[in-house]
């Protein structure tokens, strides 16, 4: 099984790349899943929040008022 990443690239410049901490994890050994390089909703949404700490922000969720 190949090694998979997570990386935070830039929108205007996609050159620019960070490589997440994150470890991406699948769920379970699927070969489409591998070659598609799909991880588990954990590992994603573990990403996104490095990715937008990264970023200076963070993820709550609030309640309406």
């Amino acid at each position: 099984m190949p090694e998979w990443k997570f990386v935070l690239i830039n929108d205007t410049d996609h050159d620019c790349r960070i490589d997440l901490d994150t470890d991406f994890e699948q769920e379970g050994y699927d070969s489409d899943a591998e070659e598609d390089g799909i991880s588990n909703m954990y590992s994603m949404n573990n990403a996104y929040a490095e990715a937008l700490e990264r970023l200076g922000y963070t993820l709550v969720t609030m309640r309406k008022d």
